[in-house]
């Protein structure tokens, strides 16, 4: 009975990576248009792989000033390869995603701006956790205000609805999970030197059957920027507590230059993490970040190779830049 449930995951897993990158040489044909007319903009971009294609068409229009909309269509077929792609998505590749979206901004009152948005995506072939072609939602309403030079907030609320296979029926059940996030930020400039930001985060997932998770985050950044020496600074603090992975949440960091890291947590702890540059003249950079992560929920981090025998996890990022 194991060798066959081994037997069939490999096989599923055989179906789900059926169309993912392989072999040995590959090319790319693209193809990009923009025209203006008006207070209409067109633009797009085609792209043709070695079997697929992949599409992307764009088209803005302001009617107001204070009024701006945005219409976005993207196709990329299931077995399209390109290897260094980065496009709009709902998806981490630029591969097997059918959708469209549609962005309104809009400038009704002083200091205030709204943001609404609608996507409307689907996946031709099986993807992580779904045996079958699916699809979903996502929407997002945001608020933003300005009362002043030195103070700006805004709040968002994120709904998202996708399909997944349910755990140990083997694709044979696939259920509706509904996904919603609620975010408000505050950034706070007393002065030129000193910057303060407060992002507060909540986390609720359910699907049909199942009990809810829920997740929340408090992060609180300094940063630093003396005015006699070419040095910055940042500081930032973060408390998180969530009751499954799906309810993880996301923290945004600081990190070197050229990079970008979002790390998710999941559990409860408190994470800290403080980022130095130093510019030392015109041709030398030195950055540096030295972050930690404390769980009270567990005594072991990880697992295999990777296990840490304790609740803490430490991590040190250096660079140093020469620039001609």
């Amino acid at each position: 009975r194991l060798i066959r449930r081994q037997r069939q995951m490999c096989i599923r897993d055989r179906d789900y990576s059926k169309y993912n990158l392989h072999g040995r040489s590959f090319y790319n044909l693209g193809m990009d248009y923009k025209y203006r007319f008006h207070r209409f903009s067109i633009q797009g971009e085609a792209a043709l792989g070695i079997s697929g294609m992949a599409f992307m068409n764009q088209v803005l229009y302001s009617p107001l000033q204070d009024i701006r909309l945005m219409l976005v269509h993207r196709y990329y077929s299931h077995d399209y390869w390109a290897m260094f792609a980065h496009s709009f998505s709902e998806g981490s590749s630029v591969q097997n995603e059918n959708g469209w979206y549609l962005a309104a901004s809009v400038n009704p009152f002083n200091r205030w701006t709204f943001f609404v948005s609608a996507d409307l995506f689907s996946f031709p072939w099986w993807r992580y956790r779904i045996s079958k072609a699916s699809k979903g939602v996502d929407l997002l309403f945001q608020a933003n205000y300005v009362p002043s030079k030195t103070v700006d907030m805004y709040v968002n609320y994120r709904y998202k609805q996708k399909e997944r296979d349910v755990t140990g029926t083997q694709g044979k059940v696939i259920l509706p999970t509904y996904h919603h996030r609620l975010r408000y930020r505050l950034n706070y400039l007393p002065c030129s030197s000193l910057s303060l930001r407060t992002t507060v985060d909540y986390n609720h997932f359910h699907s049909s059957g199942k009990t809810a998770g829920q997740g929340y985050q408090l992060t609180q950044t300094a940063g630093w920027k003396l005015p006699w020496l070419p040095l910055t600074a940042e500081l930032q603090g973060s408390y998180f507590h969530t009751d499954d992975y799906d309810s993880r949440i996301y923290i945004y960091e600081k990190g070197l230059l050229y990079s970008f890291y979002t790390p998710s947590f999941q559990g409860e702890g408190v994470r800290l993490a403080i980022h130095f540059r130093y510019d030392m003249n015109k041709h030398w950079t030195a950055i540096a970040k030295l972050g930690q992560t404390t769980y009270f929920d567990r005594d072991e981090i990880g697992s295999g190779n990777d296990l840490i025998r304790g609740n803490k996890k430490t991590d040190v990022q250096m660079q140093l830049r020469l620039k001609f």
